[in-house]
Protein backbone atom coordinates (compact mmCIF):
# COMPACT_ATOMS: atom_id res chain seq x y z
CA UNK A 1 0.00 0.00 0.00
CA UNK A 2 1.71 3.07 -1.30
CA UNK A 3 1.07 5.88 1.14
CA UNK A 4 1.39 10.09 0.39
CA UNK A 5 1.46 13.48 2.30
CA UNK A 6 -0.60 16.35 1.01
CA UNK A 7 0.33 19.52 3.21
CA UNK A 8 -3.27 21.60 2.50
CA UNK A 9 -2.51 25.32 2.75
CA UNK A 10 -4.28 28.26 1.57
CA UNK A 11 -2.22 30.74 -0.05
CA UNK A 12 -1.76 33.23 2.99
CA UNK A 13 -0.08 30.61 5.02
CA UNK A 14 2.22 29.86 2.49
CA UNK A 15 4.13 33.53 3.38
CA UNK A 16 4.14 32.45 6.94
CA UNK A 17 6.13 29.44 6.79
CA UNK A 18 9.84 29.68 7.36
CA UNK A 19 11.07 26.53 6.39
CA UNK A 20 10.99 25.18 3.04
CA UNK A 21 7.57 24.59 1.95
CA UNK A 22 8.05 21.73 -1.00
CA UNK A 23 9.62 19.78 1.42
CA UNK A 24 7.03 17.66 4.09
CA UNK A 25 9.12 14.75 5.94
CA UNK A 26 6.32 12.35 7.00
CA UNK A 27 7.47 9.01 8.35
CA UNK A 28 6.14 5.61 9.46
CA UNK A 29 7.59 2.33 11.11
CA UNK A 30 10.64 3.91 9.54
CA UNK A 31 9.63 4.42 6.00
CA UNK A 32 9.34 7.63 4.61
CA UNK A 33 6.12 8.89 3.02
CA UNK A 34 6.04 10.21 -0.55
CA UNK A 35 4.72 14.26 -0.41
CA UNK A 36 3.09 15.37 -3.13
CA UNK A 37 1.17 18.57 -4.82
CA UNK A 38 -2.16 16.99 -5.80
CA UNK A 39 -3.47 13.91 -5.39
CA UNK A 40 -7.02 12.55 -6.58
CA UNK A 41 -9.31 11.32 -3.94
CA UNK A 42 -12.59 10.02 -4.56
CA UNK A 43 -12.76 10.95 -8.21
CA UNK A 44 -11.87 14.87 -7.63
CA UNK A 45 -7.90 15.92 -7.85
CA UNK A 46 -7.23 17.84 -4.45
CA UNK A 47 -4.28 20.44 -4.89
CA UNK A 48 -2.68 22.02 -1.69
CA UNK A 49 -4.20 25.50 -2.25
CA UNK A 50 -8.02 23.95 -2.13
CA UNK A 51 -8.38 25.27 -5.91
CA UNK A 52 -10.06 23.54 -8.73
CA UNK A 53 -7.83 24.14 -11.41
CA UNK A 54 -5.65 20.70 -11.84
CA UNK A 55 -9.06 19.47 -11.91
CA UNK A 56 -10.68 21.63 -14.46
CA UNK A 57 -7.81 21.13 -16.83
CA UNK A 58 -8.26 17.58 -16.82
CA UNK A 59 -11.58 17.82 -17.80
CA UNK A 60 -10.96 20.05 -20.31
CA UNK A 61 -8.30 17.68 -21.82
CA UNK A 62 -10.63 15.06 -22.05
CA UNK A 63 -13.52 16.87 -23.79
CA UNK A 64 -14.12 16.48 -26.68
CA UNK A 65 -13.40 19.07 -29.55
Amino acid sequence: CKKKALLVMGKRLWKRIVQDPGKLEVKTDNAEIENVAKHKLLGMIIDEDLTYEVQVDGLCDNFPK
